[in-house]
Parts: C-alpha cells; structure tokens; sequence
C-alpha cells in the first residue's frame, strides 16, 4: 500500500495526473475481488480526431490506453465499447485483483477538455451477498392456489346455476301432473253423461214395456166371456 501512495504522488507530482478542476467529474468504486467492473466515462460530443485517453494507476504501476492511436501499455485485460457506441468512453475490467486498486483517468475533449476520474477501492473480505436458498420460506405455488381458486369459483358457478334449473323443472313437473289429471277428468265427465243417459233411457224402456205388456193383458182379460 505504500508503494501505492508513492506512486499516486509521484504520478501527480509529475503531472501525469493533474489535479482535478471544475470540468472534472469524480468517483469512488468499490469492487469486489474476482468479479467484473464497469468504469464509467460519458463521453458526449467527443471529437473523433483526438479520442479519448484512460491513465491508470494502479499498485502494479502505472499504464495507459490511447483510443485515437491505439497503444495500450496495459498488461491487464481492458474492454472497451466504442465501436458500439461513439459516446461510451467507458472501461470493464474482469476479475479484478488487489492490484487493480488506484486511479483511473478517462481524458477526452469534446467543447472542452474533460476529465472524468475514478478511484478504484477492491474489497478483499465483503462479497456481493449470496442468497441460501435453504433458509428461504417455502415457495407457495401461485400458480396451483389460483386453479384452486378459479376451480372453487365454477363450483359455486355451477351451483348457482343449477339450482334454478332444478327448481323450475320441479315446478314444470307438477304443473304438468297437474294439467293431465284435469284433462282426464274433463275426458271422463262426457262419458258419464252419456252413461247417466244410456241408464234414464234404458229405465224409460222398460218402463213403456212394463207399461205395453199390462195393458195387453188387461185387454185380453176384458175380451174373455
């Protein structure tokens, strides 16, 4: 760490990296050991013939990556994204180590000389936190309560439904009970007229026989000496 400070002052001091001014932006980063990191550098209106510059400085040393004429004095590996994107000066570095602590300048002009400055802190012992899925609460299966709930819903539907069907078919039924023994009985009721008829006729016949068959012998009786 102290080869690290002498370094970073001796870089200032030389002026490779000046003081920071008003059109500076800066920014501390934390990483973390062994994972990749993004290191920003908005470069909006840069001027294409000059580029833009990153100067690095790290525990290891001191290197520097050059856009306009491609040098790239990094031993590290060092993405960048300009091709994809014009006004994207940024930087990724992958499993980044304890020396890739310091200082990272992005250089670039666009109406006016920019810099955007990054101070890079790695931590050794804090990770990004890990998930253990052991102690997680049991994952309700949102998927089954909702058919459960959709299935107990057309239950009740379908209940709902079926009752008034059954009522009115009951009430249908007797209705129909109902109107056929009315229409037996009005069936019926001419036919027992009829019968009424047929005997009061019958009586009267005999009757007139009765009556016939008495007077015959009444006139055989009177002609006798």
């Amino acid at each position: 760490m102290q080869h690290f400070c002498v370094l970073l002052l001796l870089a200032i001091v030389s002026g490779i990296i000046p003081q920071a001014t008003q059109s500076d932006t800066e920014e501390t980063v934390t990483g973390y050991l062994h994972q990749d990191l993004l290191l920003r550098c908005d470069c909006k209106g840069l001027n294409r013939k000059i580029g833009f510059k990153w100067q690095i400085t790290m525990e290891k040393g001191f290197c520097y990556l050059n856009s306009s004429s491609g040098d790239n004095t990094c031993t590290r590996p060092i993405e960048t994204f300009q091709n994809n994107n014009i006004d994207n000066c940024s930087i990724r570095l992958t499993n980044i180590t304890q020396e890739d602590n310091g200082t990272y300048v992005c250089i670039f002009t666009s109406k006016e000389y920019r810099r955007s400055i990054v101070y890079l802190m790695v931590n050794m012992t804090s990770l990004p936190p890990v998930v253990n899925m052991t102690s997680l609460p049991p994952v309700v299966n949102m998927t089954s309560l909702h058919s459960a709930k959709e299935s107990n819903t057309s239950t009740e539907s379908s209940t709902r439904v079926y009752f008034p069907i059954i009522a009115t078919a009951a009430v249908l039924l007797l209705f129909g009970c109902i109107l056929t023994v009315l229409c037996k009985q009005r069936r019926n009721l001419p036919m027992m007229e009829v019968n009424q008829e047929f005997t009061s006729w019958n009586l009267r016949r005999s009757s007139f026989k009765e009556k016939k068959e008495m007077s015959f012998i009444n006139e055989e009786d009177d002609g006798e000496p």
